[in-house]
């Protein structure tokens, strides 16, 4: 019987995992490869929220960017997720379409005709990477020409990967809070006594600043539930933050509510759709007593922490003062080029990677 071999080793794939895991490499790329493993492959990534009948598709190889606008209505008709659900022993194994559904019968599904087919994706294989509460996150290769030996050398490959993809899926998970505010810039939030939550996906609290620890020990606005989970007593408020912790939102990135006496903002994190895949979304809960003086911004204390030099200090006070590059460097009788190293510079010891970002995480913190 014929047989597509593998192009790529399963040790090959994985280091690519690794590489794109820690940022040496897209995670493009890994899928670009592994969708090399099929004839005519095809390689997603997907997550598939059971509950509400949707899916989420950040990142694919070889598939029309229409074909996954036009995903969304086929989510309700998938037959695939159905039967992966009740296999309890299903995770983290590679399995076979007919495995889950039997090949006659979904060749008789809207799914199959008005979708697969049509896309050059009537075989499949798929990996469910983990599932947490009602969602299943899968890596699915798909052809339109895959013999039996091809799925079951597929399957095969997407088992020997799957210790290798959950464990990316921890460790985005375990370090996205360290990259949207690392330690020094909690230090400067505590410095100034300002409210700062990060809420993660199922309303998980993963960051706090000072101040913030001392309103949830004190305050009345809302309840941590045992699992460490934020819970807005105002209903509004509330369905507001599931709102924007959804992957689907679509709404305003920033949306203010008068609370007692304090001004709440929620601030949805922007991420690449591959940390947003990884780790799910993330909401910046801001807290502001009302009436009360905003705290002058200490650009000593502000350079002691972040290590900046005299000059990156300069430059980050003309950044404050709204100057463009042109004008720091005539102030500071410098060149155009020596503002943007010592920018450059500035960006990388905040973890920042421009001066709006710059301004948005640390200054309206202020």
């Amino acid at each position: 019987m014929h047989h597509t071999p593998m192009i790529n080793s399963a040790e090959k794939l994985t280091e690519l995992a690794y590489a794109a895991m820690l940022g040496e490499s897209p995670w493009q790329h890994f899928l670009d490869q592994l969708a090399l493993e099929v004839p005519n492959g095809k390689a997603i990534v997907v997550v598939h929220d059971n509950a509400a009948a949707r899916w989420h598709i950040p990142l694919a190889s070889g598939v029309d960017p229409r074909t996954l606008k036009r995903r969304g209505a086929y989510a309700c008709a998938n037959p695939f997720i159905a039967q992966t659900t009740t296999l309890y022993n299903g995770i983290g194994v590679g399995i076979v379409d007919e495995a889950l559904i039997p090949l006659e019968q979904l060749r008789k599904t809207e799914f199959y005709n008005d979708f697969l087919e049509p896309h050059e994706m009537p075989s499949r294989v798929s990996l469910t990477i983990e599932q947490e509460q009602d969602e299943l996150f899968i890596l699915a290769l798909l052809s339109d020409s895959m013999q039996q030996q091809d799925k079951l050398r597929a399957a095969g490959l997407l088992t020997q990967l799957s210790p290798h993809l959950s464990r990316a899926l921890r460790y985005y998970r375990r370090s996205s809070t360290k990259r949207l505010m690392g330690t020094h810039t909690q230090q400067f939030l505590d410095a100034l006594g300002t409210a700062v939550l990060l809420v993660g996906e199922h309303s998980r609290i993963e960051i706090a600043s000072g101040h913030a620890e001392h309103l949830m020990a004190t305050g009345d606005m809302w309840r941590i539930t045992s699992r460490g989970q934020l819970q807005f007593l105002d209903d509004k408020l509330e369905a507001s933050l599931k709102a924007m912790l959804s992957r689907w939102y679509t709404g305003a990135g920033t949306l203010n509510f008068p609370l007692a006496e304090y001004q709440v903002c929620l601030v949805r994190m922007i991420k690449d759709s591959i940390s947003c895949y990884f780790e799910g979304p993330t909401v910046a809960v801001l807290l502001e007593e009302v009436g009360k003086a905003p705290q002058r911004l200490d650009l000593s204390g502000f350079g002691a922490v972040f290590q900046l030099s005299a000059a990156e200090g300069r430059a980050l006070a003309g950044i404050i003062d709204g100057k463009s590059t042109q004008q720091i460097a005539e102030d500071s009788s410098r060149s155009v080029e020596t503002i943007r190293s010592q920018l450059k510079s500035l960006y990388r010891k905040t973890n920042c990677h421009s001066r709006e970002d710059l301004l948005k995480r640390i200054l309206a913190l202020r």
